[in-house]
């Protein structure tokens, strides 16, 4: 377990294995611990990190810090701190816009991306979200630990196609953000749009998704592919917005080959 104090908040992040670097960035309501298996895979090639962003997993609740403009500013800084000139990017949903915003914005430190149910357009999230992410909602959901255990049960089930392994770490993850935290970080996300942008990209890119991602359109990594000519997109089969969860072995062997330069994805 590591932590370092940046702008005076602490950020928790995790660490494994030795070689160069790469940052993987969680989701909405998630954490660093939706990696593990990524981080495993990867640890005998490089130095892979694993960060809580704002508001979420152990890192410090400063719900004015919960938006993307932030979370890719937080990303810029954890590098210095950690003397990284340039690294490889792993995001998942918002971590991806994350990431996607951090390699537009400060090229020279990102030296490939990899976007799973990343949003490039923030129209591209689920209505539901919208509904789910009210400040009502989270109040009740957060606040009330019983009806939080329903709810993120139904929300699990609807997240991911193993949702019964995964389960307890959703729900644990879920419980720890506040109210602020989840509905500011959501707000922004939906108020974004790269999708002007990505063509300046001219790094190495692998958009993934769950062809059955219900959170995220789909249809996202086929603006990518149009749009960024460094781009290769794979749409995970029997896959829902956590490809990485839902089939571990198969996502993780596509992120091993891509980073080694490999055709056969």
């Amino acid at each position: 377990m590591g932590s370092v104090i940046i702008d005076g908040g602490l950020v928790h992040y995790e660490v494994m294995g030795r070689g160069e670097p790469v940052i993987c960035l969680h989701g909405w309501l998630g954490s660093w611990r939706y990696w593990v298996a990524t981080m495993e895979a990867l640890s005998s090639r490089y130095r892979v990190y694993a960060l809580d962003m704002w508001g979420f997993g152990d890192s410090d609740k400063l719900p004015e810090r919960c938006n993307v403009p932030n979370f890719a500013d937080l990303v810029d800084k954890f590098m210095e701190e950690e003397g990284l000139t340039r690294a490889t990017l792993i995001g998942h949903s918002t971590g991806g816009t994350v990431a996607l915003k951090m390699a537009l914005d400060r090229p020279e430190k990102v030296s490939q991306l990899v976007l799973v149910g990343a949003v490039v357009e923030g129209s591209s999230v689920s209505p539901i979200i919208g509904i789910i992410n009210n400040p009502l909602t989270a109040s009740a959901f957060i606040v009330g630990r019983v009806l939080g255990h329903l709810v993120i049960k139904v929300i699990a089930m609807w997240l991911s196609s193993s949702w019964q392994v995964w389960y307890q770490e959703i729900l644990d993850d879920a419980l720890k953000v506040t109210r602020d935290s989840s509905y500011r970080s959501m707000q922004s996300l939906r108020g974004m749009d790269l999708s002007s942008r990505i063509g300046l990209l001219d790094i190495p890119v692998l958009a993934v998704c769950g062809e059955r991602d219900n959170i995220v359109d789909p249809r996202q990594v086929d603006l990518i592919k149009a749009r960024v000519r460094t781009a290769t997109v794979i749409k995970m089969k029997k896959c829902k917005h956590f490809p990485m969860l839902d089939k571990p072995d198969e996502f993780n062997k596509l992120v091993v080959n891509f980073l080694e330069g490999r055709q056969s994805l």
